[in-house]
């Protein structure tokens, strides 16, 4: 947990069990009249929706196979007791197959965050500065026999007459937004990020607490405020 000073913002909370984050590097932006600092994000390897294409789709249609014969007659009477465990397959096929338009959208380039001297602004997204309270940094165990499982997310405690722009729907964050405090907003799954979250918080808790720095964020300078917050507290 990191410290603070008085009216300083916080990063709180930590990241627990397995993970692999990203080590890449933040970029400045002057496209179309955005000046900050992006923070990319992870694309999608090229075989993830072929993969889910086949999988879900050979899971779904096992499991209509399997209904059709039973109805049909072309199964053994018992047959029905079968299909509640294959229905949970073909439930996870068609999940797999929903996460497709998803998954093509992650696999664009050019996904990014960009911290300007006013907000942060993510691929759904805008949240000025001067209405985040506290980082956090939350993660949700998954058990398993073979190797536990767990997703990171990095969210922010909002001030109570704060006002977000939703750029986007963004059904993900609605969802994840519930397990903060009130007035908390879920950014993103850690893991999406192409930078460190770790970075990335202490950039976001900097830039919150540090008024005079946020106009850097349009020039070169800027780069070192996101690159190395630590250094720059």
């Amino acid at each position: 947990m990191s410290e603070a000073a008085p009216g300083s913002v916080p990063v709180v909370g930590e990241w627990k069990g397995a993970r692999r984050f990203a080590k890449g590097e933040p970029s400045t932006s002057n496209d179309d009249g955005a000046h900050g600092v992006v923070v990319p994000l992870r694309q999608a390897a090229w075989y993830a929706v072929p993969l889910l294409a086949v999988v879900g789709l050979a899971l779904v249609g096992g499991f209509v196979a399997a209904a059709v014969a039973v109805v049909t007659g072309h199964a053994r009477p018992w047959a029905w007791l079968g299909l509640l465990p294959l229905s949970l397959f073909g439930a996870l096929g068609a999940f797999m197959v929903g996460a497709i338009p998803a998954t093509v959208r992650s696999m664009q380039p050019g996904r990014r965050w960009l911290l300007t001297p006013d907000a942060l602004i993510t691929t759904n997204l805008t949240v000025r500065w001067d209405d985040i309270v506290t980082v956090r940094r939350r993660s949700v165990q998954y058990p398993s026999r073979i190797r536990p499982r767990s997703s990171h997310y990095l969210g922010v405690t909002l001030r109570n007459d704060a006002d977000v722009t939703e750029i986007t729907e963004s059904r993900f964050a609605a969802a994840l937004s519930a397990k903060l405090p009130k007035r908390g907003l879920t950014l993103c799954d850690a893991n999406t990020l192409g930078v460190d979250p770790e970075q990335v918080a202490a950039a976001i808790a900097l830039l919150a607490s540090r008024p005079e720095l946020r106009p850097l964020l349009a020039e070169p300078a800027g780069l070192q405020l996101v690159s190395d917050p630590e250094a720059a507290r």
